[in-house]
């Protein structure tokens, strides 16, 4: 599409309603070409990616049909600018682009240099976070709102992020996962507390209050190996399996040991936790003591503390033993949380932080819908049996007998 001015189109057309939708069409194509620029550049710098080009794309706007926007590509890594989502062919309106910018890492002050840069008027930061802070009410809904789904298994795990309270501070996330009846992650919760290290009694605090809003009866809690960490799960949940995450002893351990012997101490730790028993289990451990135990008692010590919870997997069928002896599809989450706040650096006050993560977690949370685990059908009849035999006759029985 060619650049008019105004005059020049009021020479070709009389109509002022045509003249002015073409001109506005125009302009909100150099604005979505400009954005998706900016954008690109972002991700390059971040994703240590590359441009690649453009390629054309038609929408369905406010201002009519626009031909011929050029989208960005980039070279190795899928990228889409915050107004497009694949295969859309619509747009959004400007407080959704904003809202979408928010989702994918941008600050308040980055958002206003963005539209006052593309669109030649200046927006205050107070207006961005206005739109923004529309969020919140959301996010006190999600806060507070009832569990009416069973969730057979948990995992939870905290992780870091920066965020200014006087002084830049890392600070714990405390995020709840679940898998519900239909075989679906879901982000169940999240919360700051504050402290700059991780606590036990921060986790049986949370627990309380989900326990309260319904999440009840869970058969298997999966967390890393933080002190006191299973004893607040047990006390809110004393019927649970409990399974202490075996990639964070893993880590704990390498973080003990000289280089040198890394390579060894690793392939010797899978040799434990790849049994397929207890037996085996305790077999390949007493091995693995004998062998570094003069050399490395600290990192020993770290495995006996919590050796009875490093083999709950074990106590579930083999198919299952893959998903549940480690935190790690929490830990994907939390990573996409790190790649989407790398830019944005430190949180200027909890609530942007809440407001960003939120974003991140309906995102994450509506993609977890589109996935059911493999051989769940199984896994559920596994985890109904556990339940019948932790807490008392099925719920379907329960179900039954209320109605």
């Amino acid at each position: 599409m060619n650049n008019y001015n105004l005059a020049e189109l009021f020479e070709k057309r009389k109509d002022i309603r045509e003249v002015f939708m073409e001109f506005m069409s125009q302009q909100f194509v150099n604005f979505l070409e400009k954005l998706g620029e900016i954008e690109r550049e972002i991700h390059c710098t971040v994703n240590e990616d590359s441009k690649n080009g453009h390629y054309t794309r038609n929408f369905d706007t406010f201002f009519g049909k626009i031909e011929g926007v050029k989208i960005p590509r980039t070279r190795r890594t899928k990228f889409h600018p915050s107004f497009l989502e694949p295969y859309k062919r619509t747009t959004f309106e400007l407080d959704e682009i904003v809202l979408s910018m928010y989702q994918g890492g941008c600050s308040t002050k980055d958002i206003v240099r963005t539209l006052e840069n593309l669109l030649g008027q200046k927006y205050s930061p107070r207006w961005v976070s206005k739109i923004t802070d529309d969020i919140l009410e959301e996010i006190e809904k999600y806060h507070n709102r009832r569990f009416d789904r069973w969730y057979p298994v948990l995992f939870i795990d905290g992780t870091y992020l920066k965020l200014r309270r006087d002084t830049v501070s890392s600070e714990v996330v405390y995020t709840v996962m679940g898998i519900d009846e239909e075989g679906h992650k879901e982000i169940l919760s999240f919360y700051l507390f504050g402290g700059s290290g991780e606590s036990a009694l921060n986790w049986k605090e949370l627990l309380y209050e989900l326990r309260e809003r319904g999440l009840q009866e869970p058969v298997l809690v999966i967390a890393d190996g933080l002190k006191g960490i299973k004893e607040a799960v047990l006390e809110v949940y004393p019927k649970v399996d409990f399974q202490s995450c075996v990639v964070h002893k893993v880590r704990s351990s390498l973080s003990k040991i000289r280089k040198y012997d890394e390579s060894a101490v690793t392939e010797d730790m899978k040799n434990i936790y790849m049994q397929e028993t207890e037996e085996g289990f305790l077999n390949k451990y007493k091995e693995f003591c004998k062998k570094w135990s003069v050399k490395y008692p600290e990192m020993i010590a770290l495995w006996e503390k919590d050796l009875p919870e490093l083999m709950t997997y074990l106590k579930y069928p083999a198919l299952m033993r893959p998903y549940i002896y480690t935190t790690n599809p929490l830990e994907r989450f939390h990573k996409e949380v790190k790649r989407r706040t790398k830019v944005i650096e430190v949180f200027n006050d909890k609530k942007a932080l809440e407001k960003v993560l939120f974003l991140v977690i309906l995102e994450m949370n509506g993609s977890y819908k589109s996935r059911k685990m493999k051989h769940w059908d199984y896994f559920l009849a596994v985890l109904r049996n556990k339940r019948a035999e932790k807490y008392g006759r099925l719920q379907e029985d329960k179900n039954l007998t209320q109605n």
